[in-house]
């Protein structure tokens, strides 16, 4: 009786399913990249940052020894021994560091904050002025270098120099409130260099992120050291003269009307009074009377630039250089992981980062390569094929992107059409796309649906070269269940893709049709953001501007009367430069702006496409090839219409002068196209050398596969000039 129960309770208790581990097996977690790749990216650019402050730490304390020896008198006064004692000086260490804090932490903090991936889209200086203006970064800049450059010329009065004459208030026990003069002259010299810095740091672009290349090295420190010493000079010995006039300027008009208005005159007259006396008016011969501070100025604005054009060098060198997060000790299947994780990031600049480390360390033929790549192509059961599908997805999202952009001519996207809401789509998995590069905004549906009717790997026939490249897509064949199994858009990886939750997959890159050529997108994009309803009425000027728009008429009046030919040749000259749209800019910005991120995609990409056909055990990239070589064809087509259309408006040397600017005008037209021209090229040879890549690697095994006929043509003369280059 007692082996009774113990039958009955072993037929009661339910008997749990064996669980299989094949989808975890293929379904690793990719935690988002806020969380795993960007926290380690921003370790490593705070390490060289502190290298930054460090170098400009010892830049400023060479600056500020040369001071002190030139203040002692040179090597004539203190010999060999003074000479090489002064540097460690507590006066000269402590100059150094107030030199260091004042001048170079203002210009790096200000580059860490207002950092920015993106580019100013205006092609003119005049474009870009305006475009600054309007920026969050410009106001706070500005009021960072006028403090910073006034902060340098007290600490050349009062701590490098300690000179007679430059002290903030005059040495008279009658007046001892009154303003010095010459003291006032070196910070308007100040202001001037702050402002010129600010006007060149606004039309370099410089709080845009530096896209270079990761083939191209990294200038020596040395030589970016002497650029900027002469970069320096020049700027200097231009704005001394400017601040010259300013000054009298100021002192000859702007001060006797300020003591012309009510109750101005009753703060003024305590500090400024002596300047209108008779005896001190400004003209014209004043400053060559004052030859030793013009020259002091020269040297304190020298100082001030030169440290400034430092700082923003040293920067611009660590934060453009690829960013290593990876260690040797880490397995392929968690470096894979952390990278196509890093890829994902919403931040162009961390994405950038991610696909240079990827390329790191998958090209090239040592084992530690082959096992990255075979990592992510899913030959290790530990999830590289769901790791290939997100890491195909977003490389074409990416290069969609970037094409489109192209293709409207850095038009921004048009507003979608109004239209009613569509029914559900019950015989597609994924969301109606409605272009070649389009972008899904939905994710996979909730409920289970249908097989899509043009699924994103196009079914291949292995290795039948009887077919011809050129052939209808009409006659296709299924693949076989285990390939479409371990397929990027098999079953597994649609599992996985709701575990990874990823973005579906847009329909990229079908046959370039004639509706989505660049004519048609910007007809397109033209018609809907035209404004149907009448624009709203401009608020009137008020008083400020009535008198400003008065003012500035009866100047233009005078000049036209009383200004020499030559002025206004020379004023209409450099008015012609500033309102001058320059093409190759435009291009160089709107249309390929993000060349360099699209270079470094397409070399990752199209390498591991290679190493596939030989290293890829169940066939998961084979799978998704059609779609790469119509991404790449699609990007190529549109990049020489862009190229076509630039070198169309080439007006050859021999065809004569126009009438509005002559040979040059012409002359810098032509140069500007053929910028833009090399700009967009810099895209087209990274597309053919991809394209190329693929046919040299797979050659007559492309006939496999399906093409649209225009893409298929493409391809077709790829393959008979590399066979006829191999022969």
């Amino acid at each position: 009786m007692s082996s009774t129960p113990a039958e009955g309770s072993r037929f009661r208790t339910p008997v749990r399913a064996i669980t299989s581990t094949l989808v975890n097996r293929s379904s690793p977690s990719l935690p988002p990249a806020s969380q795993t790749y960007e926290p380690l990216v921003k370790s490593v650019l705070r390490y060289r940052l502190s290298r930054v402050f460090v170098q400009a730490a010892l830049l400023c304390w060479a600056v500020n020894t040369v001071w002190a020896v030139w203040h002692l008198g040179g090597l004539s006064e203190l010999g060999l021994g003074g000479v090489l004692v002064t540097p460690f000086k507590f006066t000269t260490l402590f100059g150094g560091a107030s030199l260091w804090i004042s001048a170079v932490t203002p210009i790096i903090v200000l580059r860490k904050l207002f950092l920015t991936p993106t580019r100013t889209p205006s092609s003119s200086p005049q474009s870009t002025l305006s475009s600054a203006l309007t920026k969050k970064s410009t106001q706070p800049a500005l009021v960072a270098y006028a403090l910073s450059s006034v902060a340098v010329a007290f600490l050349h009065v009062y701590v490098q120099t300690d000179a007679d004459g430059l002290s903030v208030f005059v040495k008279s026990k009658k007046h001892p409130q009154y303003l010095n003069g010459k003291f006032l002259f070196l910070v308007v010299s100040q202001l001037v260099v702050s402002l010129s810095f600010l006007f060149r740091n606004i039309l370099k672009d410089r709080f845009a992120f530096r896209w270079v290349g990761m083939s191209s090295r990294s200038p020596s420190p040395i030589l970016e050291i002497v650029v900027s010493f002469f970069v320096a000079v020049v700027s200097t010995t231009a704005c001394i003269p400017l601040a010259s006039f300013l000054f009298g300027f100021g002192r000859m008009v702007v001060l006797p009307v300020l003591y012309q208005l009510p109750f101005i005159p009753v703060f003024l007259r305590p500090f400024t009074a002596h300047f209108l006396l008779k005896r001190g008016p400004y003209t014209l011969a004043l400053p060559f009377m004052h030859v030793g501070l013009l020259a002091r100025a020269w040297f304190v604005g020298l100082t001030t630039l030169f440290l400034w054009e430092s700082a923003e060098v040293m920067f611009e060198g660590i934060i453009s250089e690829p960013v290593p997060v990876t260690t040797s000790s880490s397995t392929p299947a968690s470096t894979i992981t952390l990278l196509v994780s890093g890829i994902t990031s919403s931040d162009p600049i961390m994405k950038y980062f991610a696909y240079a480390e990827l390329a790191r360390v998958t090209m090239g033929g040592t084992a530690s390569a082959q096992a990255h790549r075979q990592a992510l192509f899913g030959n290790d059961s530990k999830g590289g094929s769901a790791l290939w599908g997100v890491f195909v997805r977003e490389a074409l999202v990416v290069l969609g992107k970037d094409y489109q952009v192209l293709v409207r001519r850095g038009a921004p996207p048009p507003p979608p059409a109004p239209t009613s809401t569509p029914k559900a789509n019950s015989g597609s998995g994924f969301a109606p796309f409605s272009s070649t590069f389009g972008s899904s905004t939905t994710g996979l549906p909730s409920t289970p649906a249908k097989k899509p009717q043009d699924p994103f790997g196009t079914p291949l026939h292995l290795l039948k070269p009887t077919h011809s490249i050129l052939k209808s897509s009409s006659n296709r064949r299924g693949m076989s269940p285990v390939l479409a199994t371990f397929g990027s858009d098999g079953p597994l990886e649609k599992a996985v893709e709701r575990v990874v939750d990823a973005q579906s997959v847009p329909e990229l890159f079908r046959s370039v049709s004639a509706s989505t050529s660049p004519s048609t997108i910007l007809s397109t994009s033209q018609a809907v953001s035209t404004p149907t309803a009448k624009p709203a009425a401009a608020p009137s000027p008020g008083f400020t501007s009535k008198l400003t728009n008065a003012l500035l008429a009866r100047v233009e009046v005078v000049y036209g009367m009383y200004a020499p030919e030559f002025v206004k040749e020379e004023v209409g000259r450099v008015g012609r430069w500033w309102r001058w749209e320059r093409v190759g800019r435009r291009v160089d910005v709107c249309w390929v702006g993000m060349r360099e991120v699209d270079r470094v995609v397409l070399d990752v990409l199209t390498s591991l496409v290679c190493a596939s056909l030989t290293e890829d055990t169940y066939g998961v990239v084979q799978r998704d090839l059609p779609k790469i070589i119509e991404a790449i064809v699609s990007f190529l087509f549109a990049v020489e219409d862009a190229q076509a259309e630039l070198l169309k408006g080439i007006v050859p040397p021999d065809a004569g002068a126009n009438t509005d600017g002559g040979e040059g005008a012409d002359d810098e037209e032509r140069e500007e196209r053929e910028k833009g021209s090399e700009a967009v090229s810099y895209v087209g040879d990274a597309l053919k050398d991809s394209l190329a890549r693929i046919v040299r690697t797979f050659g007559d095994r492309l006939t496999a596969f399906r093409f649209p006929p225009r893409v298929a043509g493409k391809v077709q003369g790829f393959m008979d000039f590399c066979a006829t280059t191999a022969i």
